[in-house]
């Protein structure tokens, strides 16, 4: 039997909402990708994560940068995503995406 280990990708990590989200997640088991356009402050809350046991990566990403967001999201791979939080209200449609993000995956969405 194989145990898939739950993702989670929080874009704004580095601080704020994000560094919350990022942080709870972790404590609920999640091994988090950090994804922050300051590589610096994604670092900071992946040192938050691991003091406190938890599993992070900070993934230096600008999210108005469409080929940032990819090229971070599968440099986390080739574990599955389990979730993308973001800091909208609205639930993020690619957290229904499991595996590579592909410019498939998004345009079912956009």
């Amino acid at each position: 039997m194989t145990t898939q280990r739950k993702v989670a990708v929080v874009t704004g990590a580095g601080r704020g909402i994000g560094r919350a989200i990022a942080v709870r997640l972790a404590k609920d088991g999640f091994a988090i990708g950090c994804l922050d356009f300051n590589a610096g402050t994604a670092k900071d809350t992946v040192s938050r994560i691991t003091t406190g046991g938890g599993e992070a990566l900070a993934v230096k990403a600008d999210v108005a940068q469409r080929d940032q967001v990819f090229q971070a999201y599968n440099s986390l791979t080739p574990a599955p995503i389990y979730s993308l939080a973001r800091q909208r209200a609205s639930p993020s449609p690619l957290a229904r995406t499991r595996g590579r993000l592909t410019e498939a995956n998004v345009n079912r969405f956009t």
